[in-house]
């Protein structure tokens, strides 16, 4: 299994069940448990993912 963590809940992730999003300004993703771990994140984060 391959895995990421969570950058909201910091939990560890199965990457083939995650939601990823490009959060970088040069394109990187990140990986989250659940589309509302990303939306907490992406509040959290004033907005600024890509």
């Amino acid at each position: 299994m391959r895995v990421a963590i969570d950058p909201y809940s910091k939990k560890q992730i199965d990457k083939s069940t995650a939601i990823i999003a490009v959060t970088g300004d040069n394109g990187e993703v990140s990986y989250f448990e659940n589309k509302s771990n990303y939306s907490l994140y992406s509040k959290q984060n004033n907005g600024s993912i890509n």
